[in-house]
């Protein structure tokens, strides 16, 4: 037996590492994409103007250059949006560079030519979109470009008046290693910085979801005939909240929501809340300020402010007839609507103290006589088409 658990728990473990490793790259995907769609509005903009300028000058030769770089801008921008974002820095950074040593040679400067001072920018840009492990092939790259320039200059096809010597290409190719190096020991520090940063988030998430699944539990044992309930309905909920196209950071809301979502009831009397028979009108007015109590409770903790919206809604119908605040359709909130489908067909499929769970046939006739009175029908018919036969004929919710 404890061989089984330990080695479940190195699998678990793995499984998370994994998880970790698929959003860092995600994250890190996401972000080269917005500096990439930064760096390449900045370079058609300054393309254009430079190419502008350079008409009046008569410098046909540069307006030839920089209308050639901002005519390559909108395919490398595609890429991006087609999710090639490493293809797509890996272009800009390969025209960036030839636009400047075809400048450096038309010009006849050579490696005296100003855009010689933008070699170590490019080689900065392209770690920023490609990632710190291609420094060497950029600075690689970068050199060799310089090196041609003065191979030109050498040989007399660059007609320079100062012509380049070893020294110089020596020396600047020093100072392009010297950039990368500088380069590539901020990339290592900031990157260790953001690890450190995402691994306390992690800690942190990690504990609200505890200090949340705690709260939940203490109200079961309270209330032992919905034992298990908050769990199970915040499985469903996130379920139903990624079928609808809800975001990352509002599924994550739903489940906090979701396990909070009787939280107030912890404010009802044991007479009313524990009491075997049924409720009088005025026991009842009090049970149904639950949701009123969940938002005073709530919303003096930050961190739960934005999961506040399930406890304090998750009793009112799309049809207006529901409490605290009789809100109609649309006016209930999304996160709201979502949780109450999920938590009346959890109930209504639950064993309780006072009745037996009800045949899947009978639930489904409820929810659907239902649709538009106190559910919103497009979110129950997803919830009915896409989640419940799931439940049904794939593996069984974990009613422990």
């Amino acid at each position: 037996m404890n061989e089984t658990t330990t080695r479940m728990a190195t699998q678990e473990a793995t499984i998370e590492g994994h998880l970790r490793e698929v959003e860092v790259s995600v994250f890190e995907q996401r972000q080269r994409k917005r500096t990439l769609m930064a760096i390449v509005t900045i370079a058609l903009a300054g393309a254009l103007t430079l190419a502008a300028v350079n008409v009046v000058t008569a410098d046909w030769d540069a307006v030839v250059s920089l209308v050639g770089l901002a005519a390559l801008c909108p395919p490398i921008l595609w890429l991006n949006r087609r999710d090639y974002p490493r293809v797509a820095g890996t272009l800009l950074f390969m025209l960036l560079v030839a636009v400047a040593t075809y400048n450096m040679i038309v010009d006849g400067d050579g490696l005296h030519d100003s855009a010689l001072v933008a070699f170590p920018v490019f080689v900065i840009v392209g770690a920023l979109l490609l990632g710190k492990r291609a420094l060497p092939s950029l600075t690689v790259v970068a050199i060799a470009a310089l090196g041609l320039v003065a191979g030109l200059e050498t040989a007399g096809r660059i007609p320079t008046t100062h012509p380049a010597s070893l020294e110089d290409l020596i020396t600047i190719t020093v100072l392009m290693i010297s950039a990368a190096l500088v380069v590539w020991v901020s990339m290592s520090n900031l990157g260790k910085n953001v690890d450190r940063v995402r691994r306390s988030e992690a800690k942190v998430r990690q504990a609200y979801e505890q200090t949340l699944e705690a709260w939940a539990k203490a109200l079961e044992y309270r209330d032992r005939e919905t034992e298990g309930h908050s769990r199970r309905v915040a499985e469903l909920s996130t379920r139903l909240a990624q079928e609808v196209g809800c975001s990352e950071a509002d599924v994550e809301r739903i489940r906090w929501g979701a396990l909070l979502h009787d939280i107030g009831k912890l404010a009802i009397p044991d007479r009313v809340l524990l009491k075997p028979g049924p409720l009088s009108a005025q026991e009842m007015e009090l049970m149904r300020r639950h949701p009123i109590y969940a938002r005073e409770m709530l919303s003096g903790i930050p961190f739960l402010r934005s999961a506040m919206t399930i406890p304090c809604y998750h009793h009112e119908q799309w049809d207006g007839e529901g409490y605290p605040e009789g809100l109609q359709g649309e006016d209930i909130p999304l996160a709201a609507r979502i949780f109450t489908v999920v938590d009346q067909w959890e109930a209504l499929s639950s064993d309780r103290p006072y009745r037996d769970a009800w045949p899947q046939e009978r639930v489904h006739a409820y929810m659907e006589d239902n649709a538009g009175k106190i559910f919103d029908p497009n979110i129950l018919k997803v919830f009915l088409e896409r989640i419940v036969p799931g439940l049904d004929g794939g593996p069984a919710l974990d009613r422990s």
